[in-house]
């Protein structure tokens, strides 16, 4: 599966759907979203990379109704047996070990596929509460409340991706001679029992939605909240969302003063050279 794609795609959030089309987040419907992802994340940790920001909002559905996973500000790469220690991504997501800061693997990625299987079962993250605080202690140690009416096969994958224990987190680890563990441990579970994962990577599973595209620059498939916010300000929640932005802290206050002033910034290149020409003697 190819997880970077230059064909021209529409990006309509999957949290959008669940927003907005609840009705498509069906047993069904999820089991081909959450498949799609393990094959994506599979390359990834393939490829000895941790993405650490796994989101509805990071998940786009393509022209054609098939996932692309992107946002990989924080991805990382990483050397077996080698633990990290960075806390990031979004809490809501985000595994138990890191936000201990006792050191973590590629396993924080499958806990996030646990807590989005949730929110796509149910329409809700796992975990939830009024502050930081209180959402950081419900991650740590609070049971995990799964609704009667779903199905044992969704009890089943959401705790087995929930487990606190990183050592028995399914996706975890890798295989021996004697027992499959990793990815393929994921992919046997029996919530994807009908999914033929040849077919599934090779893009051969029909969606279950395919997303109405009339041409090129219709932008009927992205949340309003985006496509009326001026061009401006785009750019500048970029520069503040971006942890490897060119900009440093100095001339932020100035490009967000030239934003709310309504100057027309174009790009990132183009925030810094009107910074610079307003202050000249700012460090660029």
């Amino acid at each position: 599966m190819k997880i970077i794609s230059k064909q021209f795609i529409i990006e309509k959030e999957s949290v959008h759907y669940m927003q907005t089309e609840r009705d498509v987040m069906t047993k069904d419907a999820t089991r081909f979203y959450l498949a799609e992802m393990i094959l994506a994340l599979e390359h990834l940790h393939g490829h000895d990379i941790i993405h650490r920001d796994l989101k509805p909002e990071n998940i786009l559905i393509s022209a054609e109704g098939h996932i692309k996973l992107t946002d990989f500000g924080l991805a990382k790469e990483y050397v077996e047996g080698q633990e990290m220690l960075t806390m990031c991504g979004t809490k809501e997501y985000m595994a138990p070990e890191m936000l201990l800061g006792k050191g973590y693997d590629s396993a924080v990625d499958w806990w996030s596929l646990g807590a989005l299987a949730y929110e796509m079962l149910t329409g809700h993250p796992p975990f939830r509460a009024k502050n930081p605080a209180g959402l950081h202690k419900k991650i740590l140690s609070a049971k995990l409340q799964l609704p009667r009416w779903l199905t044992g096969e969704a009890h089943s994958l959401i705790k087995c991706l929930l487990e606190r224990n990183v050592s028995k987190r399914l996706g975890g680890g890798k295989s021996s001679m004697f027992v499959v563990r990793g990815v393929q441990a994921l992919k046997r579970h029996p919530f994807f029992k009908k999914v033929d994962w040849n077919k599934m990577e090779g893009l051969r599973v029909p969606p279950p939605k395919v997303p109405l595209v009339s041409h090129e620059a219709d932008t009927s498939n992205f949340d309003k909240k985006f496509t009326d916010m001026p061009a401006s300000d785009l750019i500048l929640k970029e520069i503040i969302d971006n942890p490897k932005s060119p900009i440093n802290t100095t001339q932020l206050p100035t490009i967000a003063s030239l934003v709310i002033a309504g100057d027309d910034i174009r790009d990132i290149n183009d925030a810094i050279a009107t910074a610079a020409s307003k202050q000249p003697d700012m460090p660029i």
